[in-house]
C-alpha cells in the first residue's frame, strides 16, 4: 500500500485523508483492511487511482512507476519535492537543482558535521 509514500509526497497529513490519524497509520502498516469506499476516498483525495494505490508491480516491469522502484521509500525524497515545487522562479529553481546535482556528483568527498543544537554543516570539496 502507499498510502503513506503518496500523501507525504503530495504534503497532506494522514488526518487530511479522512478518518483518524490512527486509522490512516494502521491502514499505512497494513493492520487494518480498508473499505472499498475509504480506499476510493483516500485514492480520490492523493489524485490516484485504486489500483496505483494497491498495485504490488515488480520492480523491473516495463511500465514501472517512481513509486514501483522505491524511490519514493529515500529518506528525505518527499521533503526535497515539496520544497523544489514550492520554488517559483525559474532562475531559483535551476540553482537548487544545480546545487543538488553538483553535491550529489560529489558525494563521496562531503563533510557533514553538526552541532549540539542540531544545525547541520555541509562542506563541499574544494574546486580544482
Amino acid at each position: 500500500m502507499r498510502i503513506a509514500h503518496l500523501h507525504k509526497l503530495k504534503g497532506l497529513s494522514q488526518k487530511q485523508l479522512g478518518g483518524t490519524f490512527q486509522q490512516i497509520q494502521k491502514y499505512e502498516k497494513g493492520t487494518n483492511r480498508i473499505a472499498t469506499e475509504r480506499l476510493v476516498a483516500i485514492a480520490k483525495k492523493l489524485g490516484v487511482s485504486v489500483s496505483q494505490l494497491v498495485a504490488k508491480d515488480a520492480p523491473d516491469a516495463p511500465n514501472a512507476s517512481a513509486f514501483n522502484v522505491g524511490l519514493v521509500e529515500t529518506p528525505g525524497l518527499a521533503e526535497l519535492l515539496l520544497a523544489y515545487r514550492k520554488i517559483l522562479n525559474p532562475d531559483m529553481r535551476q540553482a537548487a537543482l544545480a546545487a543538488v546535482l553538483a553535491i550529489a556528483q560529489t558525494a563521496t568527498k562531503i563533510e557533514l558535521t553538526s552541532n549540539a543544537a542540531g544545525t547541520v554543516k555541509l562542506t563541499l570539496p574544494k574546486a580544482a
